[in-house]
């Protein structure tokens, strides 16, 4: 599981452009997605969808939207550093 937690709703058009952009860039795999519509405990921190809950801290509305480009960026200009550290390695076999 994910120490990151996501609380969405399906009924809310933000909750779906938030899961919709992760799945686009495939980082759904970072986060635990949980659907207020389908559980029976919803904690008591969450007053709004989409919601975050990383590291003891809730993060909601235009600061949620902050962070995941600020995550989506790290998590890029990794993935790309790692790539570019591969192809090295290949060049370094011939």
């Amino acid at each position: 599981m994910s120490e990151r937690k996501i609380f969405i709703s399906k009924r809310c058009d933000h909750s779906i452009r938030l899961i919709v952009g992760l799945s686009k860039h495939d980082l759904l795999k970072y986060f635990d997605v949980i659907n207020i519509d389908i559980t029976s405990s919803v904690p008591p921190f969450v007053k709004t969808v989409p919601t975050l809950f990383h590291n003891g801290t809730i993060t909601s509305g235009e600061g949620l939207f902050d962070y995941m480009n600020d995550f989506a960026k790290k998590i890029m200009s990794a993935n790309e550093k790692k790539e570019d550290n591969q192809l090295k390695g290949l060049f370094l076999i011939f």
